[in-house]
């Protein structure tokens, strides 16, 4: 009778260390999918950066170009 008690509670804890595996093994994931949107989120971030850039970079040239024929314009009509 002891024999199968002890063996009904061995049976209990190996289906809670197989459930704490399974929850630890949830928490891990979870917390991947948390790390990969901060990246997603980072990177995104970084390619708005990079679009300002561009832009900032896009007005200054057109800037130039404009005083380019603004300057042509006038030496041209002397």
């Amino acid at each position: 009778r002891d024999f199968c008690l002890s063996r009904g509670l061995g049976d209990v804890y190996k289906r809670q260390d197989i459930a704490t595996n399974q929850l630890q093994l949830a928490i891990k994931q979870k917390q991947l999918v948390i790390n990969l949107l901060q990246l997603a989120l980072m990177l995104l971030h970084v390619v708005t950066l990079l679009l300002r850039l561009v832009a900032m970079m896009l007005i200054k040239l057109h800037k130039m170009q404009n005083s380019a024929k603004s300057i042509l314009i006038l030496l041209v009509a002397y």
